[in-house]
């Protein structure tokens, strides 16, 4: 197989960056076992994208913190199966900008549950019953946004629910075809 056919690229290849066109000037210097090796991995590799597009997974999303003695407010959202989301356990929607600007108002941020947060690590934690995303210091739960106090780790109950894994962006929620794919295989597994 040439090469041109392996990267479908035209005659002049003005199309493509420069990155690309390095990869495919390292490919031409390849013996001919190498760049058989190449096009079965990167066929193997299509493959395994191909089979994880199609994935959609069930993820909580905790619409809004909650007063202590309260339940959270909780619904099913499903997401995209994506390096991003695969770490999340639960998604949590941002409220107020004291994580401004990394974690804007509005913004659903990704969680992974762990007790497990060391200093300098943005997590949600539970506080006096609220929850509330920080960075974690040696003297406390700092906001990104210099506005908002400091709050001791000695002030009250305060613990780790999960480390803050990203945000969540329109493109990882699943649509409606996704969803309803991903319920009849649920229902199929029954």
């Amino acid at each position: 197989m040439p090469v041109s056919a392996f990267f479908d690229i035209g005659a002049t290849g003005a199309e493509y960056s420069p990155e690309e066109l390095a990869l495919i000037s390292c490919c031409r210097g390849m013996s001919e076992a190498h760049r058989q090796f190449l096009v079965k991995m990167v066929r193997e590799l299509q493959q395994t994208n191909k089979a994880a597009a199609g994935r959609v997974t069930a993820v909580r999303l905790l619409k809004k913190p909650y007063a202590e003695g309260e339940t959270a407010a909780c619904e099913e959202r499903y997401v995209r199966d994506t390096p991003r989301t695969r770490r999340a356990d639960l998604l949590f929607l941002v409220r107020g900008d004291g994580m401004a600007p990394d974690y804007p108002d509005g913004c659903i941020v990704a969680v992974r549950r762990t007790a497990d947060v060391k200093p300098g690590e943005t997590a949600l934690f539970s506080a006096d019953g609220a929850l509330i995303l920080r960075v974690l210091q040696a003297d406390g739960l700092h906001a990104l946004n210099p506005a908002y106090p400091l709050m001791r780790t000695d002030d009250g109950e305060i613990r780790p629910v999960g480390l803050a894994a990203g945000i969540v962006n329109d493109a990882d929620f699943a649509d409606d075809a996704e969803i309803a794919a991903f319920e009849a295989r649920k229902q199929a597994a029954r």
